[in-house]
């Protein structure tokens, strides 16, 4: 990300050279309008011609900031006003809006727009090291697995980053949103982009540690810190520690259900 270089002449930029145009002469076709409506019924549309050429231009111009000091006495010279009283309140907000962005706004400069511009690439891709976000993207979107740069902290990512792809870093990292946006809340000259694509994480995390752990009935406040701390902990397990323990206890009770079946059997046959 970088900001936008915001010179002299930045209150242009809002509007377009044909805008700027088409504007102006909006204004003087409404004031002749108005003057033509108004001039046999309004005394503050009569009197020398140099005086209607100068109210006619003062009239549209001071629209624009609602303050203009002559009255309108028509029915359509009214009608007239109103409506280009409400375009010129359009004007003012798209004009305040598009150049509060541009003295405030910082622009992307990466090519990267998505996984999608980020897949066609031949660049490196950050990750963090251990994450399942590595094994997804090479299993399910078929990167090649030599692309991918493993990181271990955010000042690594920082670095990475600035780097870029062709200064030994990488054109962009992949992660899990929560990761992302703490890392993010300290380097603010990065961005995400692109739309977000999910295979698994917290939400699957916590269906895991449902049927891992049996649901407490007591609402007491030492048993919910409890609980609390032991999905902690679950959280913060890997997750091959995780499957080879629940392994092994499936191994275990199928050995104690087969003991047990012998020892009905040899109870039978005595």
């Amino acid at each position: 990300m970088k900001k936008m270089n915001s010179g002299a002449w930045a209150f242009l930029k809002p509007f377009t050279k044909e805008m700027w145009i088409v504007t102006a002469a909006f204004f003087l076709i409404i004031g002749t309008v108005v003057w033509v409506l108004e001039h046999r019924l309004n005394d503050d549309f009569r009197g020398p011609p140099k005086k209607q050429v100068v109210t006619v231009l003062w009239f549209s111009f001071s629209t624009m900031f609602f303050s203009h000091r002559e009255n309108t006495v028509s029915t359509l010279g009214r009608l007239v006003l109103i409506i280009w009283l409400f375009v010129v309140l359009i004007i003012n907000s798209s004009y305040t809006a598009s150049l509060t962005s541009i003295l405030t706004v910082q622009q992307l400069t990466s090519p990267i727009k998505g996984i999608e511009s980020l897949i066609v690439t031949r660049d490196p891709i950050g990750c963090q090291q251990g994450s399942y976000s590595r094994d997804y993207l090479i299993e399910e979107l078929g990167i090649q697995e030599s692309r991918f740069v493993p990181l271990n902290s955010p000042e690594e990512y920082a670095k990475a980053l600035r780097d870029g792809p062709h200064g030994g870093g990488v054109s962009a990292i992949i992660d899990q949103r929560a990761y992302i946006e703490l890392f993010l809340s300290t380097h603010c000259e990065f961005s995400i982009v692109g739309q977000e694509f999910t295979k698994a994480g917290w939400g699957f995390m916590i269906r895991q540690f449902s049927r891992h752990k049996e649901k407490l009935q007591s609402s007491d406040g030492s048993l919910q810190s409890r609980r609390l701390q032991t999905f902690l902990s679950f959280a913060d397990e890997k997750e091959d520690e995780l499957k080879s323990r629940l392994k092994r206890k499936q191994s275990e009770m199928s050995s104690n259900r087969s003991v047990g079946d012998e020892s009905m059997n040899d109870s039978k046959e005595a």
